[in-house]
């Protein structure tokens, strides 16, 4: 019989969200992606078959063509790793959904602005309520990004991020 050590939850979070980054750049990137949506600034569609977070350029001010594309994205202070030691160190699994068993993801949509801040925090798919302000709260309280520059200016995106809830 075969061995096999089981991978911790931070290196499982870890590789889906690299991964998933990766995909959705790369189809982000491609010209026939843009024309099904996937970079609207809702993200309703996209965000519930999507399963990392997607990012996609929205000036609250002004409407940008769909296939706008940023030349820099957003990025949180110390890169992704820290964004997702930021997220396990900081959700708590509500009680009541736990006496449930209630499993899922819920995809959080939130704005990072042209100074960095995160607004606009909106929930794209919930799972249950408690579940839903749980992962609002975290996000919330996520530290300031880094903007995303296009043409050399600091402009507003729209970023997609689900928050997975399941019980050991």
């Amino acid at each position: 019989m075969m061995n096999i050590k089981k991978t911790s939850r931070f290196w499982q979070m870890k590789n889906l969200l690299l991964a998933s980054l990766s995909l959705c750049v790369l189809a982000v990137g491609h010209p026939a992606y843009a024309s099904m949506g996937m970079t609207s600034e809702s993200g309703t569609a996209a965000a519930a078959d999507m399963p990392a977070a997607l990012l996609t350029a929205s000036a609250p001010d002004s409407v940008l063509p769909a296939n706008y594309k940023v030349e820099q994205p957003a990025r949180y202070p110390k890169g992704e790793t820290a964004l997702l030691q930021f997220l396990a160190e900081n959700i708590r699994y509500p009680a009541d959904a736990l006496e449930k068993n209630i499993r899922g993801s819920v995809v959080i949509g939130f704005t990072v602005d042209k100074t960095g801040n995160v607004t606009d925090v909106k929930v794209l798919k919930p799972l249950h309520p408690s579940c839903d302000a749980e992962a609002v709260r975290v996000v919330k309280m996520l530290k300031k990004f880094k903007p995303a520059k296009t043409g050399g200016k600091e402009v507003a995106i729209r970023m997609v991020l689900p928050i997975r809830f399941q019980s050991k």
